[in-house]
């Protein structure tokens, strides 16, 4: 995800309540899955879900934590884009409009849960394109998720594929 046209950095005078796209795994995320993603972040062992990660980075998520990214900085191209930071949307529709251009699988649902940048933190804020659409999207360097109750939305289409995964052993 690329933050676009990014304002110059601010600092959170209060928290900000944001909108986090998440890959919701129940089972044990495949190679196959995270093919063009760095395996180095794959867990060696099966464990119980479910599993959160990132959609482009594919991090893996502890809920409740919050997690933090000292590189963020915005790059002064004609679209002043942030690549590297803690990536959101601004509104719950932004978030799900997100969601509705991945597809979910029999291996990952496509979740959004609200978090909070907290106050103190630096963010920028933009938009991100997405199919078509120019969404509301900030950027910060802190990002505190919320728990499962705080998952405000679940994709629940029919996957793209119907190749089950095996269960862990």
């Amino acid at each position: 995800m690329c933050l676009e046209f990014a304002s110059l950095a601010q600092t959170a005078a209060a928290d900000i309540v944001v909108y986090k796209v998440l890959r919701k795994y129940k089972k044990i995320p495949t190679i196959e899955s995270f093919a063009r993603q760095d395996l180095a972040r794959l867990p060696e062992e099966c464990e119980a879900g479910p599993w959160y990660y990132t959609p482009y980075r594919a991090r893996r998520i502890s809920l409740g934590l919050t997690y933090s990214e000292p590189e963020m900085r915005r790059y002064p191209s004609p679209q002043a884009n942030v690549h590297i930071g803690l990536h959101a949307f601004k509104t719950l529709e932004a978030a799900i409009a997100e969601v509705l251009d991945w597809p979910s699988t029999c291996t990952y649902r496509i979740i959004v849960i609200k978090c909070t940048i907290p106050a103190g933190s630096t963010f920028h804020t933009g938009i991100f394109p997405c199919a078509g659409k120019e969404l509301e999207a900030i950027v910060s360097d802190a990002l505190t998720y919320g728990t499962e109750a705080d998952i405000v939305y679940e994709d629940d289409r029919e996957p793209i594929n119907k190749i089950a995964i095996p269960p862990c052993a």
